[in-house]
């Protein structure tokens, strides 16, 4: 997902066309996991902002072939809405990433007395 965020310092017609590209499969990863806790609010969340980016990508579409589109302007606006959805998964990322560390730091002092379990139990072999 961050590979995304080059596109937004690209020229905005390399930009809105490679972003598009890059986006859908990155929004089926997201939705996949947003899937998996269909009910948090951070799966709604992040459901809402990712239909949010496509349809300003739809928009822009629309509006490509119009005379007088601003493109910067419009690249602007799409890296507002995304914004939003890479905040949300950033966010959502470091909440398991902490929950993850506390988990881990709650097993290591199991760790010593396991292992002499282990070494207690080979030993009877």
């Amino acid at each position: 997902m961050w590979a995304l965020d080059r596109y937004f310092i690209m020229p905005p017609n390399n930009a809105i066309v490679d972003f598009g590209i890059d986006w859908h499969p990155i929004k089926s990863s997201v939705k996949e996991l947003a899937d998996s806790e269909a009910g948090s609010a951070w799966a709604k969340n992040i459901i809402e902002y990712s239909d949010r980016t496509d349809d300003e990508l739809l928009r822009i579409d629309n509006e490509a072939g119009q005379e007088g589109a601003r493109l910067p302007a419009v690249a602007d606006n799409l890296y507002r809405i995304y914004n939003d959805f890479r905040y949300e998964a950033r966010f959502h990322f470091l909440v398991v990433d902490q929950s993850l560390k506390s988990d881990c730091e709650a097993l290591v002092p199991i760790g010593a007395p396991l292992q002499a379990l282990l070494k207690a139990v080979d030993a009877d072999d």
